[in-house]
């Protein structure tokens, strides 16, 4: 049979004359079906039990489109097909007429932003339903309608451990990265929005999956504006002491607000995202740039961004800036801080083991690449965290010795 959206079939005719429920009446005819022939669609036993009215026993038409148009509900798509299958139903071993569709007018299976799973159901089988629904889902133009939103939401629930037609076959994070796999969608808002989010909250998989494509982006494309973010966490001090990155997005930043302050290498080492308005605003915040890597919800840095904030609205003026805020960001040069940054959250590796741990994530990626989620949601692994904790109060103690 030809692939594609199987109708659930309807029995048109019986070739023997066995089991023939509450007998047959002159008005019914007989209890056998069309024998070589089929039955017209809708005709078989209206009104006469489980007879058969052998005045609309028609021959089994010859091309697919006079088949359809004699037993298929063309109304709902494109038929590709339309094939006799046996019935092996113990009363009655006709046949069943099954129609195969192409494609599906979906429009007409949703009703308030919802599928129309009662109707879905009693035109396809199962499986057919369920496929027509993750086909229509993963396009681009519908993966953010209300009804896909419904649908991706059943993915890995209790309902698909007693029947996988009840559930997507797919999350909605991993199909929308699939969407946004290609060097021009990725950089749409709506793409960075949800590669932001799968940063702070996806599942290991898809964390790994963006991450490389983050990494794909940014790589050939250092002066694009989404990249400011990554290229800060990628590169670090090489913002300030590399010519060929101080201009490229984020480093560019860096530079024109640190550039001039000895020692602040230093900070840029140890905390690289919390030091940079590019991560913390247009990344975590706001959604404007890639979060180069997975980055727990809770996790924020709140006194060095206070620091920085301070630095930045002394209109880069040193003797503006607060004694802690020095300290903090080593701006005088000399010896740096010894303050040891807090330990890294649960489930995230610490700064150490960043560089390791960006490097196999992104091996090997290639746009096009096709993303496959799994059904183990595992909070915030997967990636790199680059933790940025300070305390206020060893700041103050310092300044002041």
């Amino acid at each position: 049979m030809t692939v594609g959206y199987v109708s659930k079939g309807d029995k048109q005719s019986g070739f023997n004359d066995s089991g023939c429920h509450g007998g047959c009446t002159a008005s019914c005819n007989r209890c056998s079906g069309c024998g070589g022939d089929t039955l017209d669609l809708g005709h078989r036993s209206s009104g006469c039990g489980s007879c058969y009215d052998h005045s609309h026993c028609v021959s089994w038409p010859a091309t697919v489109a006079d088949r359809a148009a004699l037993y298929c509900s063309t109304s709902y798509g494109t038929v590709s097909a339309v094939d006799q299958v046996p019935n092996t139903q113990n009363w009655d071993t006709g046949v069943n007429v099954v129609c195969t569709f192409s494609s599906i007018d979906m429009s007409q299976f949703t009703t308030g932003g919802q599928f129309n799973d009662q109707l879905g159901f009693a035109n396809f089988t199962s499986s057919s339903w369920r496929q027509a629904k993750n086909d229509y889902c993963i396009m681009a133009a519908n993966i953010d309608s209300t009804e896909c939103q419904g649908w991706f939401n059943t993915f890995g629930t209790a309902a698909c451990q007693t029947d996988v037609n009840q559930c997507a076959n797919t999350s909605y994070n991993t199909a929308k990265l699939n969407v946004c796999n290609t060097p021009a969608n990725i950089i749409t808002p709506s793409c960075i929005t949800t590669i932001d989010n799968i940063m702070k909250s996806g599942l290991q998989s898809e964390q790994t999956a963006a991450s490389g494509m983050v990494d794909a982006y940014c790589q050939a494309n250092p002066n694009a504006t989404q990249c400011g973010c990554y290229n800060v966490t990628t590169y670090g001090s090489l913002c300030l002491n590399d010519d060929t990155k101080k201009t490229i997005a984020g480093c560019r930043n860096i530079y024109a607000d640190y550039e001039s302050y000895q020692g602040i290498a230093n900070a840029l080492i140890a905390n690289k995202f919390c030091t940079s308005d590019d991560c913390m605003s247009k990344a975590w915040m706001s959604n404007a740039q890639f979060l180069p890597a997975a980055r727990a919800p809770a996790t924020t840095c709140p006194n060095i961004q206070a620091c920085i904030q301070d630095f930045r609205g002394a209109n880069f003026n040193q003797s503006q800036v607060s004694a802690e805020c020095k300290n903090t960001l080593n701006l005088g040069g000399g010896t740096p801080s010894t303050t040891t940054p807090g330990p890294p959250a649960a489930g995230l590796p610490d700064a150490s083991s960043s560089a390791s741990s960006s490097a196999s994530v992104v091996e090997g990626f290639k746009f096009g690449d096709t993303v496959i989620s799994t059904r183990q949601a595992e909070f915030g692994g997967g990636g790199v965290c680059l933790l940025c904790c300070c305390c206020c109060s060893m700041f103050m103690i310092l300044a002041i010795a």
